[in-house]
């Protein structure tokens, strides 16, 4: 199928992309297959996953050892034990992993509970390629998207009074590397007769009888960041605002809480029956005389966007050396776990030329969960095996053929 792709294709996905809330984002006119049989399977894993990932979490949450699972950042703290997030955490999670198709075998490496994580800017992207009949041209036999917006929604308003026509305000940090997500998430549901805008925390107005932006009353915050509401110069809006979720009076999804799950040391806790990565903390970690490091990979215990994360099949036995000794000597929280591999996949990429050509690069997949439900994929991919959207990677929709 990859000969289908033509430079009349991507001059077609230039011209559609301008204007639009995506237009930034690093997309290709592309995207992968997988199976139905293959989604049954992801979605049986997934939801394995989330499952028993909650229930360590919310373990450790009952024996009231927060502070000894998160780094010493008062707000980050403040938000977790403030939030009791182990009511209702769940509303949007993102697991990752890597799957080398041709076996089958798959490893999920972590999860993002509550940041968007690409979703709007996917959905929105693929219903236009979809309204466009090239698409159906590359593939040459009928694909069908994955409902991500939809499910979204459907998640949502299951936590509403039935038939209840919420106010939605999508809040994103000022500045955020993600503002554009979730300005595609409030297009999708004004285009589903829904009052949704995007905010930024300075615009809230927390009363004794609610959230109010510009004079209007807010029923559902959409968050896509973690801890802003209780750091400098919003650390007074935080306390109030959860005093009106408790009192009922606004619904805030994702709580302020969720970054907690983030925290990979959770991991440690996962037994053997779960498709995870070994996970273990790096203070209890030693490589035995039969082991090999470059089996394992480093990474900080909370941290995001593959900052810190050191690969040992990348890396030569001096530099691997270094970062166990820098990560043992910092004050960070670290874990190291054990090494997935994941074949590579090809991508297009547009010639200097004007000719398409097809490149090799290392591809991490993503099953998004709402309210504990699988809901559908993305991938993303990268010359370098930590794959990042904002540092030189690509993000792509996943379609289900047959």
């Amino acid at each position: 199928m990859r000969q289908n792709l033509r430079a009349e294709h991507w001059v077609e996905f230039d011209r559609l992309r301008q204007g639009r809330s995506w237009e930034s984002v690093p997309l290709l006119p592309w995207a992968f297959l997988v199976s139905s049989k293959e989604v049954d399977r992801l979605r049986l894993l997934t939801e394995k996953l989330h499952l028993e990932l909650l229930t360590c979490g919310q373990t450790v949450l009952r024996d009231g050892k927060v502070n000894e699972w998160l780094p010493p950042l008062a707000g980050l703290r403040r938000s977790v034990v403030s939030d009791e997030p182990w009511s209702s955490p769940d509303f949007h999670w993102r697991y990752d992993f890597l799957w080398d198709r041709d076996s089958g075998r798959l490893s999920f490496i972590e999860v993002n509970a509550g940041d968007p994580s690409g979703l709007g800017w996917i959905a929105s992207f693929t219903r236009t390629m979809m309204s466009r009949s090239f698409w159906r041209d590359v593939w040459g036999a009928e694909v069908t998207e994955f409902p991500l917006f939809e499910n979204h929604q459907k998640a949502l308003l299951s936590r509403l009074p039935q038939e209840s026509n919420p106010v939605l305000r999508l809040l994103s940090a000022e500045g955020s590397t993600v503002a554009s997500d979730l300005e595609c998430l409030a297009e999708m549901y004004r285009e589903a007769s829904r009052d949704a805008q995007t905010a930024e925390p300075r615009e809230l107005e927390i009363r004794t009888d609610g959230v109010f932006i510009g004079g209007s009353r807010v029923d559902v915050l959409l968050r896509d960041t973690y801890e802003e509401l209780y750091w400098p110069p919003y650390e007074k809006i935080g306390p109030r605002l959860e005093e009106l979720v408790r009192e009922g009076r606004v619904l805030l999804l994702n709580p302020l809480g969720a970054s907690f799950w983030d925290n990979k040391e959770l991991w440690t806790l996962l037994s053997s029956g779960v498709e995870a990565a070994e996970t273990r903390k790096l203070e209890e970690w030693a490589l035995s005389p039969a082991e090999d490091y470059t089996e394992w990979v480093l990474k900080p215990a909370y941290d995001y966007g593959g900052r810190g994360v050191v690969c040992g099949f990348h890396s030569s036995p001096e530099v691997w050396a270094r970062a166990i000794n820098a990560a043992r000597d910092s004050d960070k929280r670290w874990v190291v776990q054990r090494a997935a591999r994941s074949a590579q996949e090809w991508v297009p990429s547009l010639s200097d030329q004007g000719d398409v050509e097809w490149v090799s690069r290392f591809v991490t997949w993503s099953a998004f969960v709402n309210n504990g439900t699988f809901s559908g994929l993305i991938a993303r991919s990268s010359r370098s095996p930590v794959v990042n959207v904002h540092n030189g990677g690509a993000i792509f929709p996943v379609l289900i053929s047959g």
